[in-house]
This record gives structure tokens, sequence and C-alpha cells, in this order.
């Protein structure tokens, strides 16, 4: 029996959202997520570390400069994935399982389709898009290599995380890991053998995780297969049912349209940092994947809020959804500020898995102080426009996210960062965004809340 069969077959510990203790199960949800996150960050970190030891500064710069690029693309798709997950617990909440049985193949099919589109958005626009955000001459043919090697992988990409969204919406966060685990450990070798056995740099790289992307995403593909009853993908009657697309959408596409802004506002953000040299993006790419990880914490309570509160909200249990926000809240920001810590306090060591070069990680230390340090601010906005997802207000939290988080970071980095050019006054934006975007969301979910929970 293969390893995919063995771990379809295993599926005994889905979590209850609409009884028992919610700290406690927000917990055991968001671990497996974050866990897997954490691997698929380990794909870019692998190919981080790989080509900043074996391959030098530029290699490492080439593919740091595309990671703002390929979130850009990603979460076009991405949110309505997000879509689709609301949708489909908050149907399990109502117990309608007609509308899940006709959403997973809908969902399944828009993650198809939206993977082959990435690969032609990203095989045209590579070039315009690196040339746009500054990438330095001497980095921009290996950049462009990695990106369109890497969006050849893309539908592997989003049928991953759409079979996520799928299994996570029923409780099951352990299986999306299991198959990310076995790809991390594909990823890792594939990039050694690429990489110094065959000398092909950033290419290598880059084909290891297109590779790596593929096992995952067949390996979900068969967990859903195995299901039984209303969670059971037929993939000989893929179909999309067009009121389960017209509500994926409206739910995802705010959802999708944030993360495409924000990852614009970020881009902007990458700009400005090309515009300091090689050595500041290979600063950035190295303190990046801790930024990443620290990140991931609390996109898994995210996560863990939008399904609690869809299947709480859609069984009724308002005094659950008030409940699942303030200790998803208060769990995310004790764990980011705990694992921000831990990284800030090792950040030489650990630096130096990605690079031995000293003025690097100088450069990426100046990152960490502003982006690393306050991470756990972001738990406040993020957790707040989660639960306003999870009951149905998707538009409000993507609109005020875009006005703290993108347009006054666009705004900083044209206006304020040329008369005061420093790293410094760059990074600066991370932390005084956050604050912004914070004190817009969290009073919107509270005045939401009282409207909607009454």
């Amino acid at each position: 029996m293969s390893i995919i069969s063995k771990m379809a077959i295993s599926n005994d510990s889905k979590i209850d959202m609409l009884e028992g203790r919610i700290w406690t199960n927000l917990i055991f949800f968001s671990l497996p997520i974050i866990l897997s996150s954490f691997l698929q960050q380990l794909f870019n970190s692998a190919d981080i570390a790989v080509v900043g030891h074996f391959a030098g500064s530029t290699s490492l710069a080439a593919v740091g400069s595309t990671s703002s690029i390929i979130n850009l693309f990603i979460n076009i798709f991405a949110g309505f994935s997000v879509g689709a997950n609301v949708l489909i617990a908050r149907c399990i909440g109502e117990g309608n399982e007609e509308r899940v049985r006709r959403a997973i193949p809908t969902a399944y099919s828009i993650g198809i389709i939206g993977g082959f589109i990435l690969i032609i958005m990203g095989w045209f626009l590579a070039v315009l898009l690196l040339e746009m955000i500054n990438t330095p001459p001497d980095v921009l043919p290996l950049a462009t290599l990695y990106l369109r090697i890497y969006f050849f992988g893309m539908p592997f990409s989003m049928v991953y995380n759409f079979s996520s969204a799928i299994l996570r919406s029923n409780g099951d966060t352990k299986r999306p890991l299991y198959a990310l685990f076995l790809a991390g450990i594909i990823n890792v070798i594939l990039n050694l053998i690429f990489v110094i056995v065959f000398k092909m740099g950033v290419a290598g790289v880059a084909l290891a995780t297109v590779l790596s992307n593929s096992i995952s995403a067949i390996a979900v593909t068969v967990f859903l297969v195995r299901e039984k009853g209303m969670m059971h993908l037929d993939l000989g009657h893929l179909k999309i049912c067009k009121d389960e697309l017209r509500d994926i959408v409206s739910i995802g596409f705010p959802a999708g349209l944030q993360g495409a802004i924000f990852s614009f506002a970020n881009t902007s953000i990458q700009s400005g940092i090309n515009s300091f040299g090689t050595i500041a993006i290979a600063g950035s790419a190295a303190s990046g994947n801790f930024s990443m990880l620290s990140f991931f914490v609390v996109s898994g309570f995210n996560q863990a809020t939008m399904t609690f509160t869809s299947q709480n909200f859609g069984a009724r249990r308002y005094d659950r959804v008030k409940r699942v926000y303030v200790d998803a809240l208060l769990l995310a920001s004790f764990f980011t500020a705990a694992l921000s810590g831990l990284f800030w306090v090792f950040r030489y060591p650990l630096l130096s898995l990605f690079t031995s070069d000293r003025e690097v990680m100088e450069y990426a230390i100046i990152k960490m102080i502003f982006m690393e340090v306050p991470h756990w601010m972001i738990a406040s906005y993020e957790i707040s426009g989660s639960s306003l997802r999870g009951i149905g207000k998707s538009m409000l939290p993507t609109a005020l996210m875009i006005i703290g988080t993108c347009i006054f970071r666009v705004f900083w980095v044209i206006f304020v960062v040329p008369s005061h050019h420093t790293l410094y006054m760059l990074y600066a934006i991370y932390p005084l965004s956050w604050i912004v975007t914070a004190a817009l969301v969290m009073p919107a979910l509270f005045v939401e809340m009282n409207k909607v929970l009454r």
C-alpha cells in the first residue's frame, strides 16, 4: 500500500466546532494548519538556503526578489479557497448536505482552472513585473528564469490549497499537513540534488518546488476521493454549480482582492528594497523567512476563526461565535509574540542558515527590528477580519484592510521614503500600517457583531 493511500485511510481526528471547550479546539484545529504553512515556507526557505550557500548572493537575491510577485498572483485566486471553506463550513453547520456535495466539485474545479490561468499570467508578465519593482540588472535574468519555472507548478499549488480548504471545513486539518510533510521532504532532497549535483542553480530549486507541489496536490486529491458521504469528490463528475460558484465568489472575491492588493503594496515595498542594491535584497530575503513563519501562526488561527465562526453561525450558536473571536485573538497574539521573540533572540545562528555573508546578515537584522519584534500586532486586525467573514461580512474587512495595509503603505513608499531614503524609514511602514489597520477593523467588528448576533 502506498504512503498516500495509508494517509487517506487515517481520518479519525476531525474537530467538533459546535461543542466542547473552544480555546483547546482552536489550538488543535490551528496547529496542523500552522505546521502546514511552515512546511510550505520550507519550500521557499530551502530554495533560499541552498542557493545562498551554493550559488551565491546574486542567486539568493534572484529567488528572494520573486516572493512578492508570487504572492500577488497566488492571492488573486487563494481568496476563493477562503470562500469555499466558509461556504462549506456554514452548510455543514446548517446540515445542508446537498449544498456541500455541490460546493466540493465546484471549489476543486476553480482551483484547477485558476492554476492554468496563473501559468499564462506568470509566463508573459514575469519580466515586466520584475522590471517594475526595480530588480537590478544582474539579478533580472535569474529571477525571470526562477519565476517562469515556478509558475508551471501553479495548478498543483491551487489544487492543494482548494482541497485543503475543503477538508478543513469539516474539521480535518491533519491530513493536509501529512501531504505537505511528504512533499517538503521531497523538496529539500531535490533542491540538494539539482543544485549541488547537477549545478542547476535557481532553475533547480524552482523545478524542485514544482515537483514537490505535485506530490502534495495528488495526496489531498486522494484524500477527497477516498472520503465517504457528502465530503466525497468524484473526479469523473467535476462541475461548476452556479449557486455555489456565486456564493464562493461573493465570499472569496473580497478576500482575494484584499490579498492581491496587499501583495501589490508589498511589491511596492520590495521595489523600495531593490533600490538599496543586491545585498539589501538578499538580507530582506533571508529575514523574510522568519516574518513569514510568525505570520503563519496568525494565519492558522485566522482559518480556525473563519471555520469555527461559520459553522457556529450556521448552527445559530451565537454565544460561541463571540467566544471564538476572543479566544482566537488571545491565542494568536500570544503564540506569535513567543515565536517572534525566539527568532529575535537567536537571530544570528538562524540567519546563518541562509547566508554566511556578514553584510547580508546586518541588512536582514534591520528588517527584523521593524517587522519581527512587533509582529504579534497583526493578530488584532487579522482575527477581527476573519470573524467578520465568518458571519458573512466579507467586503467590509477587505475595504478597511486595503486602506490600512495597502493604500497607506503605497503612499508611504511613494511620498515619504524618497525624502528620507533609508531602510529604517522604509521598514517603519510595517508597524505603522498594523496600528492603522487595527484601529479601522476592530471597531467595525464590534458594530457588526452587535447587529448580527442579537
